[in-house]
């Protein structure tokens, strides 16, 4: 009896040891297998915080890149504004470049109706002096109109004196008293204005002695008065080569 429980006991320590030689290797081989599990999530970990950096670096580009997106986008938008606007003014100057063309066109129309343009410039010089001449003539006339009218109205008051004018205008001579100066030389049309008149003792169609520095220089001939000035005609062949008469040069009846 006592061996049977003996026996017993014993199968029961060896299957308890075997049963732990069991387990342990069991253990072991779970803990190896932890320990693998707990390595690749160790690697699964790092690659997983180098993806999210990667991710965040990516995310990062993207805004960059969409805030670029939107600047050249926005410099787009202004670049076809301005092309748009240079669009127009160079169609406006291409209107404008027709327009001209169009004006030239007409210009050489018009300049061929009026023919040789040296023909045209020698009439319009002609007719330039022609009107200066008539100009010169008129306003001596109105001078002449002036010089009568002012002796008309001094005729009833002045007999004695009036008598001497009119005998120095029958001999068509100046007073020997007029002291008189040019006031204005209108070289153009040949003739000046003097400072006196018929009330200085000038006469119509007289000839004048011109004085400078006390030396007569040449001579005019009064072609118009008025009361207080005249207007007389310069004698080219009276003055010396290089000389002519000046504003301030004094006038006085001529000796000769």
């Amino acid at each position: 009896m006592a061996n049977a429980f003996g026996i017993i006991a014993a199968l029961v320590l060896a299957a308890a040891a075997y049963f732990g030689f069991t387990n342990k290797k069991a253990l072991e081989h779970q803990r190896a297998a932890l320990s693998s599990e707990e390595q690749k999530l160790e690697i699964n970990t790092n690659e997983f915080e180098e993806k999210k950096e990667t991710l965040i670096g990516l995310q990062d580009d993207t805004k960059a890149a969409n805030e670029e997106n939107a600047t050249l986008t926005e410099q787009l938008e202004t670049q076809l504004a301005t092309n748009k606007s240079l669009q127009t003014d160079i169609d406006d100057k291409k209107s404008a470049v027709e327009s001209k063309k169009a004006e030239v066109e007409e210009g050489r129309e018009k300049l061929a109706r009026f023919g040789d343009l040296d023909n045209l410039k020698r009439n319009l010089e002609k007719l330039s002096t022609d009107l200066a001449t008539l100009k010169g003539e008129l306003l001596l006339k109105d001078t002449e109109i002036q010089t009568r009218k002012a002796l008309s109205d001094s005729l009833g008051t002045e007999n004695e004196a009036i008598s001497s004018v009119l005998e120095n205008y029958a001999k068509k001579q100046s007073l020997s008293s007029l002291n008189a100066s040019v006031s204005r030389v209108v070289n153009d049309l040949g003739f000046v204005i003097l400072s006196g008149g018929d009330n200085a003792g000038i006469v119509r169609d007289s000839i004048l002695d011109v004085k400078r520095n006390g030396q007569t220089i040449g001579k005019l001939k009064v072609t118009g008065t008025e009361p207080s000035t005249a207007a007389a005609n310069i004698i080219p062949d009276s003055f010396e080569d290089g000389m002519t008469v000046r504003v301030g040069d004094t006038v006085v009846a001529s000796s000769k």
